[in-house]
């Protein structure tokens, strides 16, 4: 993408007033995509928003083994905040029939939960 935006343009229209090149992206992003092309690795956060915000930087300047790392990453991170999520609520003994239904019931959806395998797609 840098390589096409410098190709697609006139170069003095990629420059600041001081003749530096600018390019519009988040600065506290860039420091990881530049630390990729020199490294070809990505540290690991163990946060789908750092990952989120990594991949929009890597679909912007196309590169498309850090956006595949990122979204690996993002599928670890929600599997594994899904499979650890703790249901917490209150009980006030004894329960009714239908209460115990319930509890069942939300017992065996993250019983379900836990064994799925998350993808990606638009509406993630």
């Amino acid at each position: 993408m840098l390589w096409a935006m410098v190709k697609a343009s006139n170069l003095n229209s990629l420059k600041d007033s001081e003749g530096y090149f600018f390019i519009d992206r988040d600065g506290d992003r860039f420091p990881y995509v530049l630390n990729f092309l020199r490294s070809g690795s990505l540290p690991n956060f163990g946060k789908l928003s750092k990952y989120e915000a990594i991949l929009e930087e890597a679909d912007f300047f196309g590169i498309e083994l850090l956006a595949e790392i990122c979204a690996e990453r993002m599928r670890e991170c929600y599997k594994n905040t899904k499979a650890n999520e703790v249901l917490k609520f209150r009980l006030d003994l004894p329960l009714s029939t239908k209460e115990v239904n319930q509890l069942n019931n939300i017992a065996s959806e993250l019983v379900n939960l836990s064994s799925q395998t998350f993808t990606l797609d638009e509406d993630f």
